[in-house]
């Protein structure tokens, strides 16, 4: 009779907190195509447009599912294992209908990941690093976003970069990934929380912001304004949490940033609420 793993209560949240975390960065099965329309533009009409002079079922599309995004954009969403292929051939016929129109951006939205390299010797340069996450990613220049070497206490460098997560998953699969001659440490870093960049607040975006504060020009590291987070030199201060009196050693939207919501803080209504506005005013 085979052994049995008998594992407790702590145990098995973390297991299926494991297994749900697992799942939240797998691929998407669909891929999608965006429209932006700025100014004055309707989507109505430009929709009008595009279905007039677009014809999907040429390019193999049979369905195609529509959903607006919290910046107000419309996505369309198209399913199926031949999908990435489909929505590039669809954006790119989009793309020459609009190119006479400045107000009408076209875009192939991806899943994103953040991934975190470390152990880099002093010759490894941003370019190696491009050369190899492109390399062996699978994945175009125009996809990665390459956050600055910055050197540790070992005296090895250490660098965040921003790509596709399908080319994340790869990089990151063993936990070691070779650039030049040295094997260096690489990390898939959790997902980012939803944050508003004009107030900083969790769970929603800058077009659905309604608070009267704007931090857009404060630095999310340390809190103060005058310079941008990659140039910061002073300690982490969180003013989200530091104003609901929680601890606030850390980054504005970090994976240390978990304040109460707006919504509710000791059992009053905040936000937007005429004695939340007072209590904020003189705190300020």
């Amino acid at each position: 009779m085979p052994w049995t793993k008998v594992l407790g209560r702590k145990a098995r949240k973390v297991e299926k907190k494991e297994k749900v975390e697992e799942r939240s960065r797998r691929i998407p099965r669909s891929a999608a195509v965006q429209i932006s329309c700025r100014g004055n533009t309707s989507y109505a009409e430009t929709m009008r447009r595009a279905k007039s002079q677009v014809d999907i079922e040429s390019i193999g599309i049979g369905e195609i599912r529509p959903r607006k995004t919290r910046t107000g954009a419309l996505l369309l969403e198209i399913p199926g294992s031949e999908s990435q292929d489909k929505a590039n051939d669809l954006a790119n016929k989009l793309k020459e209908v609009f190119k006479d129109q400045e107000n009408v951006l076209i875009s192939r939205p991806e899943k994103m990941a953040d991934v975190r390299l470390r152990d880099l010797e002093e010759s490894v340069s941003k370019k190696d690093i491009m050369q190899t996450v492109t390399t062996v990613g699978k994945c175009m220049a125009e996809t990665v976003k390459l956050g600055e070497i910055i050197p540790t206490f070992n005296g090895l460098g250490t660098l965040w970069l921003r790509c596709p997560l399908a080319a994340a998953n790869i990089i990151t699969k063993t936990g070691r990934i070779k650039i030049g001659w040295t094997m260096g440490r690489v990390e898939l870093l959790p997902e980012r929380k939803t944050q508003c960049y004009r107030c900083f607040e969790l769970g929603h975006v800058r077009n659905q912001c309604r608070s009267e504060i704007d931090r857009g020009r404060t630095c999310y590291r340390c809190g103060q304004e005058g310079h941008m987070a990659k140039e910061c030199a002073f300690r982490a201060h969180c003013l989200i949490c530091s104003e609901r009196n929680l601890s606030a050693n850390h980054r504005m939207g970090g994976p240390a940033c978990n304040p109460t919501p707006l919504k509710r803080i000791n059992g009053e209504k905040t936000g937007n609420s005429e004695e939340f506005k007072q209590k904020h005013r003189k705190k300020g």
